[in-house]
């Protein structure tokens, strides 16, 4: 029997123990972790309170040239009750990502990324109240001094697997990245919808 706890360790090992098949020599591959404490949880894109609860959220990406595969949980600070059963503040995601960049266009270079997740919510012993999403993103980048901003536009599915309803969605935004120092960096993210 495959607990949520075996299925976590055998995907945290099989993601740090390969390495895709794509990377050539010149591809250039890093660890990014993360983390933050909030006040409460905001469910991405969709606008949908999780909790208003604070939760500890962290992650690692593993980027290897055009691929990057996430790990990221979300954890409510509140009770005694065991992580993957005191709401919707408990999560754990896994992410495939596959980005580039478009040569020069007529409309200038077009960074694009193909993105894959699978949203593990709430309870982690029920894969019913859990979410497949798939989006499509494309951004046309531009420098002011050091920092880079990209308008771009999101085209996303949302799958639920029993509970919550599919759903589609087209949301417009606009990013910025601002280097700090050689391996520091800010980054933010407006959406609209």
């Amino acid at each position: 029997e495959i607990t949520v706890s075996k299925f976590i360790k055998y995907l945290l090992f099989a993601i740090y123990s390969t390495t895709p098949l794509s990377v050539t020599a010149e591809d250039k591959c890093g660890t990014v972790s993360y983390g933050n404490i909030q006040s409460g949880y905001i469910f991405q894109d969709v606008g949908f309170l999780a909790t208003d609860k604070a939760v500890f959220q962290g992650g690692s990406t593993l980027t290897c040239g055009q691929w990057s595969f996430d790990l990221w949980n979300s954890s409510e600070l509140s009770g005694n009750t065991p992580y993957g059963n005191r709401g919707y503040g408990d999560e754990f995601d896994f992410t495939v990502i596959y980005s580039g960049t478009t040569e020069t266009t007529q409309i200038g270079r077009i960074e694009y990324e193909i993105y894959g997740s699978y949203y593990m919510l709430a309870d982690l012993e029920n894969f019913k109240d859990d979410i497949i999403e798939i989006h499509a993103q494309f951004g046309w980048p531009f420098k002011v001094s050091s920092a880079k901003i990209t308008p771009y536009v999101r085209v996303m599915r949302f799958q639920g697997t029993g509970v919550i309803k599919s759903f589609e969605m087209i949301r417009p935004g606009i990013s910025a990245e601002i280097p700090i120092s050689e391996k520091l960096r800010i980054n933010g993210d407006l959406g609209i919808g």
